[in-house]
């Protein structure tokens, strides 16, 4: 899920990316506004299945995304998730 607030310009979303797994998105994803702490936002959520085709640790590239906030002064800013490893039985 990516929560947004702000007018942004020259978005670019890098999805998670894992190596020896077959990486699936589920649909074509969700667009929709939630309310968090008296804040509205605009929520992009996307799923994926995982497929992994070997057993042994699988590590998952986070996801990554940067934009240039439209604001009295513009800053681009950079997000990624923490990375992630699974065991596979």
């Amino acid at each position: 899920k990516l929560y947004n607030s702000s007018r942004l310009l020259d978005a670019n979303y890098q999805p998670p990316q894992v190596e020896d797994a077959l990486f699936v998105p589920m649909g074509n994803g969700r667009r929709y506004q939630a309310s968090e702490n008296g804040r509205i936002y605009t929520v992009e959520e996307q799923q994926f299945a995982i497929f992994p085709q070997k057993t042994g640790y699988l590590k998952i590239k986070p996801p990554s995304f940067n934009a240039l906030i439209y604001d009295f002064s513009p800053k681009r800013v950079t997000v990624e998730a923490q990375p992630t490893t699974l065991n596979v039985k």
